[in-house]
């Protein structure tokens, strides 16, 4: 209830300060930049102090002429935790309208991912599904046809030989599509469509992987790759491929990507995933539900995406 008076509070305080906008424009010449003023408004969301913060984002959206779509992203992360889930669409829906303004790949598709997370906890999964879809219309790997061949034998050659052999002969390049195949992986996963559940594992798996072996090769570049459990063992003294590994949830997706397998019928290859996972204390809680798995494999129940269940990760 206390939470739900501060976020009306925060909605009113927003009104106020669309109607002030205009009048704070004109009359801010010796107010801080725009960029200054969202700084300052993400230290205070930092700090829990949203109405103060949502102020500093209207006003840095303000003296920016009105076209600045991180600080639209910013006001819809506001509403978005305080559940205000059409105040936050709005504003997310208006980020991405001004992406040309963001300055890297990561805010434009960052947008997506955030309106991706919307949908989901509103249990619009043909809208969640959309725009994880739209993020990797960009992955040349995965949409141009150029690649087309590509893809069979990414997943072909997990399906015949394990992950190990699909990373020796293919490499993916390119990380900012990566979160978006994850989610589509568990997605199609719980929804019992797991042919596209491997293969998008596959990719944001082999993309992490990928990079993984490339900070490597910046300290040792005669680093040749064997089998992902060397170089999880190598990974584990360095804080860069950690902080990657764990940023990107590679444990999660790979546990999913056996669940996948187990339910399409390639079994020893889940099992092969499994072990992996077990046998690396790196892998944290997926360790532990690997070496389970392994004993006694199950299978996450489907979800009915015309429901307003919502799909637990």
């Amino acid at each position: 209830m206390k939470k739900k008076m501060v976020f009306q509070a925060c909605t009113l305080l927003f009104a106020i300060t669309l109607l002030t906008g205009a009048l704070y424009a004109q009359e801010s010449d010796n107010e801080p930049p725009y960029w200054v003023l969202f700084e300052k408004g993400k230290y205070e969301f930092e700090r829990g102090e949203l109405g103060q913060a949502l102020m500093l984002f209207q006003q840095a959206r303000e003296k920016a002429g009105g076209n600045y779509p991180k600080a639209e992203a910013a006001i819809g992360d506001i509403f978005f935790d305080g559940q205000e889930y059409s105040l936050a669409e709005e504003f997310y829906m208006k980020a991405y309208e001004h992406r040309k303004a963001f300055l890297t790949q990561q805010e434009k598709y960052g947008v997506l991912l955030k309106l991706a997370l919307l949908y989901e906890n509103m249990s619009a999964y043909k809208q969640m599904e959309d725009q994880l879809l739209e993020i990797i219309r960009d992955d040349p790997y995965f949409s141009d046809k150029a690649y087309s061949r590509y893809r069979r034998s990414l997943s072909d050659l997990f399906k015949k030989d394990g992950l190990d052999q699909m990373l020796l002969f293919y490499r993916i390049d390119i990380l900012f599509p990566q979160e978006a195949h994850s989610r589509l992986s568990y997605f199609y996963y719980r929804t019992g469509n797991n042919s596209k559940s491997i293969l998008h594992g596959l990719y944001a798996i082999n993309a992490v992987l990928s990079r993984a072996i490339e900070e490597i090769r910046k300290i040792d570049p005669e680093y040749q790759f064997t089998t992902i459990e060397s170089l999880l063992q190598l990974a584990a003294d360095r804080d860069n491929i950690l902080k990657l590994f764990y940023g990107t949830d590679i444990f999660r997706t790979m546990y999913y990507l056996a669940g996948a397998s187990f339910d399409a019928g390639f079994k020893t290859r889940a099992r092969q995933v499994w072990l992996l996972l077990a046998d690396t204390p790196l892998a944290l809680d997926y360790a532990v539900l690997s070496a389970k798995q392994r004993s006694s494999p199950w299978v996450e129940p489907y979800i009915d995406v015309e429901t307003a269940r919502k799909i637990e990760r």
